[in-house]
């Protein structure tokens, strides 16, 4: 949804079990979004962080998924695409029976922008 128009991925080291992850995105700060969040102070929104994260998650699950709890969601500081251009995405994952649980964190050096731990269900 967001991959390719928002972001782009720049790299992604999956671990050989899939239970840890680590991605380097680079932001778009000309995307639309961008002017209305907010007109002349553009911040990236806390819903296109969890959007990133869902899509990240599918991307190395190579599952399509649904989000269906955000236990603890934290949005510690502001994305600005401007001075933020490239994040990193770290995961750990466990899959059971058609949930995978998952405690993200998005950062750049010496700043952490968002925590998430939820739950995804895999749509069949």
């Amino acid at each position: 949804m967001f991959a390719g128009s928002l972001y782009k991925l720049k790299s992604l080291e999956v671990s050989p079990e899939k239970s840890n992850a680590k991605s380097i995105i680079i932001l778009n700060p000309c995307h639309e979004i961008f002017k209305g969040h907010f007109p002349g102070n553009p911040v990236l929104p806390g819903v296109c962080m969890i959007q990133i994260i869902k899509e990240l998650v599918a991307e190395i699950s190579g599952k399509t998924l649904m989000l269906v709890t955000g236990n603890t969601i934290k949005f510690q500081n502001p994305v600005v695409p401007e001075a933020n251009k490239e994040i990193t995405a770290d995961f750990k994952i466990k899959h059971s029976e058609g949930i995978i649980s998952v405690n993200a964190q998005i950062s750049s050096p010496n700043i952490v922008y968002s925590s998430f731990k939820g739950e995804f269900r895999v749509k069949t």
